[in-house]
């Protein structure tokens, strides 16, 4: 019995990384990190991406800048580019406003999308400076 339960464990985490391999582009399979045109073009759903449907991709990789970025100002870890979200704004607003930023920052497509999505939350929600 514990036997079939390991096996039937198995099998699922196998079929996991299966779909995960064949779920990712081609194009981001080839690089070791995803570039700012790989995230446009999934979250667009463009090119070779055309026929892939990663639900909810894009909102999460961009929330998780936004986390990440929350937490080292947390722990009081600033540099220059630094943004301020305003509450009212939905994670589907705010990737739809790094989105559009990457389509119309071309020189950034072969960068690493983190830093790109930090630049364009910055440009878009700059803090404002204490007087």
């Amino acid at each position: 019995m514990r036997s079939i339960k390991k096996r039937l464990y198995t099998v699922r985490v196998l079929i996991f990384i299966l779909v995960m391999l064949i779920a990712v582009p081609a194009e981001a399979q080839r690089t070791s990190y995803m570039r700012s045109i790989d995230l446009l073009s999934m979250c667009r759903n463009q090119g070779e991406n055309a026929k892939v449907n990663l639900p909810m991709f894009c909102e999460t990789y961009i929330a998780g800048v936004i986390d990440m970025h929350n937490m080292m100002r947390s722990m009081d870890f600033t540099t220059p580019v630094t943004f301020c979200i305003p509450a009212q704004y939905s994670i589907q607003q705010v990737s739809e406003i790094v989105l559009n930023d990457l389509a119309s920052s071309p020189q950034h497509d072969h960068f690493i999308a983190a830093p790109a999505v930090t630049l364009a939350l910055f440009k878009a929600f700059p803090c404002k400076t204490k007087k």
